[in-house]
């Protein structure tokens, strides 16, 4: 079947195994991550550095949640820039970035749950 571009392991640890805690959580990370990016977006767009910083900061635990650990720099990148007010000029690219895996992963967690 291949390598899964998430991992349960850390949901599963800190829920005990509850099935239904994880499949919630897989729901919600489908329903909200593409609103949280095009929330990203717009403040991208419309240069509310700080306001991408605190969100990008807030969007973090759920891509912890689902072991999503290559998007960690990515949205590390995403805080720093915004806060320092620095290679502003890359958010675009990291949100790019960010949006096509999360996507990826959310068609997965659909395939794999059945959703």
């Amino acid at each position: 079947m291949g390598t899964k571009r998430y991992n349960l392991s850390y949901l599963k640890e800190i829920s005990g195994g509850d099935e239904e805690f994880i499949l919630d959580m897989v729901q919600t990370f489908i329903e909200n991550t593409p609103l949280e990016i095009a929330t990203l977006r717009n403040y991208a767009k419309e240069e509310k550095w700080d306001q991408l910083g605190e969100n990008a900061h807030r969007f973090a635990p759920s891509l912890q949640f689902l072991g999503l650990v290559s998007l960690r720099p990515v949205i590390n990148q995403l805080e720093d820039f915004s806060f320092g007010r620095k290679n502003l000029d890359q958010i675009s690219t990291l949100l790019d970035k960010l949006n096509t895996e999360c996507i990826l992963v959310s068609e997965e967690l659909k395939k794999d749950f059945n959703l």
